[in-house]
């Protein structure tokens, strides 16, 4: 008898072991499991920081886009440079002219040197 209350005993040890054993392995499994879902959590938490970023940016690229006054200044700033286009084209126009004319002139004083020349030759020639 007292070789079986041993054994009992003995059977109650090893399973009171194997119940902390398998108790162990549980937490170790859990916390696996915990550290897995915080590494998912972490890893959604950028993904939504990074997504507020982009969110603020666009809402800045709206809110520039729509500036009634930013946009008026461009508007006047364009006006202003199509002006002055319009005088650089006018004065263009008008060197151009000064240009035909200035070479019409040059085609009629070669012209002349060419008449003075034939009547120099003329000229020497009677003589």
């Amino acid at each position: 008898m007292i070789v079986r209350t041993i054994e009992t005993q003995y059977n109650k040890m090893k399973e009171e072991r194997r119940s902390e054993l398998d108790a162990v392995k549980q937490r170790m499994d859990d916390d696996e499991e915990v550290r897995s879902k915080e590494m998912q959590l972490r890893l959604a938490q950028g993904k939504v920081n990074k997504m507020k970023k982009e969110i603020v940016w666009m809402k800045q690229q709206i809110n520039n886009a729509y500036d009634v006054d930013k946009v008026l200044a461009l508007e006047n700033e364009l006006a202003h440079n199509n002006q002055i286009i319009d005088k650089l084209k006018s004065q263009n126009k008008g060197l151009k002219n000064v240009k035909k004319g200035q070479s019409k002139a040059m085609k009629s004083l070669n012209h002349d040197t060419d008449a003075n020349q034939r009547l120099d030759n003329i000229k020497q020639e009677v003589e």
